[in-house]
């Protein structure tokens, strides 16, 4: 997340010439520090090179291209409308390249789903509430800069830790509850300006 926040914001700065002040970097610094602080718990990670940092690296500049992709698109096309064509587009190449490709792990999972009615009920759920944060992350992107809208939209690990505490009961030592301050006042600075 850290990687996709910065690149969104240097990437709406660079290709849409979108324009910042200092506090918005520094608004933007202050959500990395704080969304790395409360993924590591606090301490310092050095990641190992491997094929999934690799992968990781790759999907954080793909998830940066599409705030700016959406940023574009909402000039022309209804937030709602964008989400929509994006979850069907994306439903139709999954399933013909799982299809093309990796046909019986395909039906392996169609016969998951089928057999278990947790599952199907948190397919539901992610496939509702999904859309729904895109959809909202579009309207902004159709109101504020892409420069100050990704980065924001880019705290998973504030949501993600808080919903962790409440629904799941996990603990969280002190580094983690400075990380998710952190990015509160990121958020802040991001939005005063």
């Amino acid at each position: 997340d850290a990687i996709s926040v910065s690149l969104s914001f240097f990437f709406a700065v660079i290709l849409l010439s979108e324009k910042f002040l200092a506090i918005d970097f520094l608004g933007v610094v202050v959500i990395v520090l704080g969304g790395y602080i409360v993924w590591t718990d606090g301490k310092i990670i050095v990641p190992k090179k491997s094929a999934g940092m690799v992968l990781i690296a790759i999907s954080a500049v793909f998830l940066a291209l599409i705030g700016i992709v959406a940023k574009l698109g909402v000039g022309s096309m209804h937030p709602l409308m964008l989400s929509l064509y994006m979850y069907v587009f994306v439903a139709i190449y999954f399933v013909l390249f799982s299809f093309a490709t990796k046909r019986k792990q395909l039906i392996e999972t169609i016969n998951a789903i089928r057999s278990e009615k947790k599952l199907v009920r948190l397919i539901f759920a992610a496939s509702i509430a999904a859309p729904i944060g895109v959809a909202f992350q579009f309207y902004a992107l159709s109101m504020q800069n892409a420069a100050k809208v990704l980065p924001i939209s880019g705290t998973l690990p504030l949501f993600a830790a808080l919903i962790g505490w409440l629904a799941l009961k996990e603990k969280h030592g002190v580094a983690r509850v400075i990380g998710a301050i952190l990015l509160i006042m990121g958020i802040y600075i991001l939005a005063i300006v």
